[in-house]
Formats: C-alpha cells, sequence, structure tokens
C-alpha cells in the first residue's frame, strides 16, 4: 500500500482532544536521523511546537501555543499528501503562476501557526482554508475544545472541510469520536491496496472510544504493522498503518501543551 503518512484526531470520552500521527517519508533509513523537535518562542515565551526533518523550514507538524500567563495549546497541525491528482510540469506551473501569492504548503502551514499571530483554533482554521498552495494536500486540527477537529482537504486555491462533529454523517469517516485521514479523500473508497483509514477505523471502534481515544490506543493503532500477503486485500492480508517508510509517530495533547515525537523503526511492509 501507499507510505504517506496517516493522521488520527479523537475525542476522549471526558472531551478532550488529542492528535497523533505517522510520518512516513521515502529514503526513511536516512530521513529518521535527521528528526529535529523543535520549541519556537517569542520575546521568551512558548509561542509553538513542531517536529520535522534537519533544514526544512517550513511546518507540517506543529501545534500553537499561548502563555498569557499559563500556557495552553490552542491548535494542532499536520499535513498528508494528497495523491489523487498529478499534473505535468506545465500545467502545475500554469496553476501556480495564476495564483501569485501561492507558496509552498509548509511554509503556509508555518505562517497559519505561527507567522499570522493566531489566537484561537478558529483562526489557524480559517488560514489554512484560505491560503493559496503550490499543491494539492491534506491538512488536519485539532484544538483544545471538543469540537475543534477538522480535515480540510486542500487544492491550490479551493477547499472542502469536514468537521469532527459532522464526521457520522459521512460513509467513510464512521465514528462520531474521530477523524482518520490517511491520502485520499474523505468522502471517496480507498484503493483497495491501501485500506489503512479501514484499518484504522475498525481498531478504534473494536476498542471503543474510552480506550481507542487514549494516547496508549492510538499509539497502538498507529504502531499496527502489515501482515500477511503483500497485496492487501488479498484473504488473510492485514494493512497496517506502521511500515517501513514511517519515520516517526507524534501525539498531540493541545489543551495540556503535550507533544511527543518516536522514531519508529518497522520491518512491515
Amino acid at each position: 500500500g501507499q507510505r504517506a503518512c496517516t493522521s488520527i484526531v479523537a475525542r476522549t470520552a471526558d472531551r478532550t482532544m488529542l492528535h497523533a500521527r505517522n510520518d512516513d517519508a521515502d529514503a526513511t533509513h536516512l530521513m529518521r536521523n535527521l528528526n529535529v523537535d523543535l520549541t519556537w518562542r517569542t520575546n521568551g515565551l512558548l509561542v509553538a511546537r513542531t517536529v520535522q526533518f534537519a533544514g526544512f523550514v517550513g511546518i507540517y507538524t506543529g501545534m500553537a501555543v499561548s502563555c498569557t500567563p499559563l500556557c495552553t495549546g490552542f491548535a494542532s497541525l499536520t499535513s498528508n499528501q494528497r495523491l489523487y491528482q498529478t499534473y505535468s510540469v506545465q500545467e502545475w506551473m500554469g496553476i501556480v503562476s495564476a495564483a501569485s501569492d501561492a507558496g509552498p504548503s509548509g511554509f503556509k502551514y508555518r505562517a497559519a501557526l505561527l507567522e499570522n499571530r493566531p489566537t484561537s483554533f478558529g483562526d489557524v482554521l480559517s488560514d489554512v482554508q484560505a491560503a493559496p498552495l503550490a499543491s494539492s494536500a491534506y491538512v488536519i486540527l485539532s484544538g483544545s475544545s471538543p469540537s475543534d477537529g477538522a480535515i480540510v482537504t486542500r487544492n491550490f486555491t479551493t477547499q472542502d472541510t469536514l468537521m469532527l462533529d459532522d464526521a457520522h454523517t459521512t460513509k467513510y469517516q464512521s465514528l462520531p469520536w474521530a477523524l482518520i485521514q490517511t491520502n485520499w479523500d474523505y468522502n471517496k473508497p480507498e484503493p483497495s491496496n491501501d485500506p489503512r483509514r479501514a484499518t484504522a477505523g475498525k481498531l478504534l471502534a473494536a476498542m471503543g472510544q474510552t480506550s481507542g481515544a487514549s494516547v496508549q490506543g492510538l499509539l497502538k493503532v498507529l504502531s499496527t504493522e502489515s501482515k500477511g500477503p503483500r497485496n492487501a486485500s488479498a484473504p488473510g492480508a492485514t494493512n497496517g498503518l506502521l511500515n517501513v517508510g514511517t519515520a516517526f509517530t507524534s501525539i498531540v495533547m493541545p489543551y495540556n501543551v503535550t507533544f511527543g515525537a518516536y522514531l519508529r523503526d518497522s520491518h512491515g511492509c
């Protein structure tokens, strides 16, 4: 199956929010050792936490924090690759040149979390929805309030947002307390050789909200390796979420400013 990240937002039984992701990359044996956990400060005050590859100056896994005076996180963000659309170089240049302020997605996410001085989940959501991008992507957001969860499906200048409270009304997001995003549009079926969204949904449903929407539950789901036949649709096959391309797993709880990332070394396929 595809190896290009999995993000999960979950609401616990006591209505706090968790945000977890597996980051999958090419040449993981090299990239894994380039991961850095960064603390961002303005005038000495904590404003963000991020994890990313050294040398990357944008943000694709991060949490925005406000310290006035007590510190609390108000928004977390992860980004996954959108695999539906491909463009020739000529098509891509034409689209990007038509939007003069379009830019690399990581730069736009950095602006949404930091440079635009957000103070709420809504601020970050609005920026992510409106920013002109130089690529298609999925942006997954969480916050500190029970309704703060969203999947923003982005094209260059358009967006489609699924909020956590509306997830149970869609065909492929069946849990009323979780959003699951891999690399396929939330309102379309996954390809048969990459059922990671369905696998995660079944695992979480089997555990239930109390166990599934927890740090231990999300880590268990994101640590599920592929087993059986290489064809994920074959009888006896399990298409896991942890694979040889997974560089790190992150767990974020904005409400209490918890931000952790763990290097992974899987031999699954």
